[in-house]
């Protein structure tokens, strides 16, 4: 569900201020919960994501955030929602009224524990806000799960810096509780049109008209930024942890959602949908994973367990559904669904980029002998 649309930010790796444009658009808050109403009763849905860039884009949207949530309340919708939506801007008010209308798990962008990483990055926010707003969610009765998105080797990283994020983790565990506050750790993504990209070329690091789209695994190693020297360090972290049995990790039966309720048996995202499914033959619908170890999802389907190359996933999670299962010994299961209709669209795919790529070289020699009879030689 979009409220609104625009992000006046100028984070230095993200691409929403370029297709959105940064002057924020706001959706009446009426005409959001009446589609949220039409979802609810219509189709039994209780779980909605704001897919705007931002929920709360800034003081100014208050004003809309909190209609929104109020007309929820008075509309009698039971649902759980949720966004992406930066705690720095949660006021003590805002937090009661997130919590009373709904909030569930929240995906909270920290980015780094670093205040100047944070700057160079043009993040627009302070580290002392961010907690502050947790501690408010704490105070209100937030009982749901917290994902903190952190980027690893983000430009100006150090070892010291590294050493700041972790602090940070503790620091949100801390107010909300370790059981509830998952890092998640991922490296940038470069991308067309951002500062960052305009940097690394300057700096060298990009080459000048450099394909984006380009999907061969040095491209890929390369768009997604982990330069020397922390990016050995960081590698060894991660094998180090990938072969722990035990650790942080979520203790919820995985039911394939990150909702708080943990439901046994099926996969679905809202235990509603399940009526609509009913009738279905066996085979055509996702099956519950009992033992991630050997269990197929389809008559291709395949469990790995263990280690996957980063560079794996990247490649793999556009095409094939991949989830993260946890079996009876705690370990963490990679399962990439391999299904014959995911393999056909990764082939369509395929043969698409092909044909736009010799249609381009076709168009570029056409207008290389342009430029050559143009030039009278």
């Amino acid at each position: 569900m979009q409220t609104k649309r625009g992000c006046p930010y100028d984070c230095a790796f993200c691409l929403y201020p370029y297709i959105e444009g940064k002057r924020v658009r706001y959706r009446p808050p009426g005409m959001v919960v009446k589609d949220i109403a039409q979802h609810y009763h219509q189709w039994g849905a209780r779980r909605f994501w704001f897919t705007d860039a931002q929920f709360i884009t800034g003081k100014e949207a208050y004003p809309q955030c909190t209609e929104i949530l109020e007309r929820i309340l008075s509309e009698k919708l039971e649902i759980e929602w949720s966004g992406y939506i930066q705690t720095s801007l949660i006021t003590p008010d805002l937090a009661k009224l997130m919590v009373r209308s709904g909030v569930g798990d929240l995906e909270v962008a920290i980015t780094s524990g670093s205040q100047e990483v944070l700057n160079n990055l043009y993040m627009g926010f302070k580290l002392e806000r961010l907690y502050d707003g947790c501690r408010y969610l704490a105070e209100a009765g937030f009982k749901g799960k917290v994902i903190l998105n952190d980027s690893l080797n983000s430009p100006k990283e150090t070892e010291e810096t590294l050493l700041q994020s972790v602090e940070a983790y503790k620091m949100v565990a801390s107010i909300l509780g370790e059981e509830r506050v998952f890092p998640l750790m991922f490296f940038l993504g470069i991308q067309p049109n951002t500062d960052l990209e305009q940097r690394l070329l300057e700096e060298g690091y990009l080459s000048a008209g450099y394909n984006p789209l380009m999907l061969t695994p040095n491209s890929i190693r390369k768009l997604l930024y982990n330069p020397a020297p922390l990016n050995k360090i960081i590698a060894k972290a991660c094998l180090k942890a990938w072969e722990q049995k035990s650790g942080s990790r979520d203790p919820r039966k995985w039911t394939g959602s990150l909702s708080q309720t943990s439901q046994e048996g099926g996969t679905y995202a809202d235990a509603n949908l399940l009526v609509a499914s009913k009738g279905i033959p066996d085979g055509t619908r996702s099956s519950p994973w009992k033992n991630p170890a050997v269990q197929k999802t389809s008559p291709l389907g395949l469990a790995f367990r263990g280690k996957i190359p980063h560079d794996l996933l990247a490649l793999t999670s556009p095409f094939y559904p991949l989830n993260t299962l946890q079996s009876r010994d705690g370990r963490c299961y990679h399962a990439v669904s391999f299904t014959e209709a995911a393999i056909v669209n990764h082939l369509v795919f395929l043969a698409i980029m092909t044909i736009l790529a010799v249609c381009e070289g076709a168009w570029r020699r056409h207008l290389n002998v342009q430029d050559y009879l143009y030039s009278g030689r």
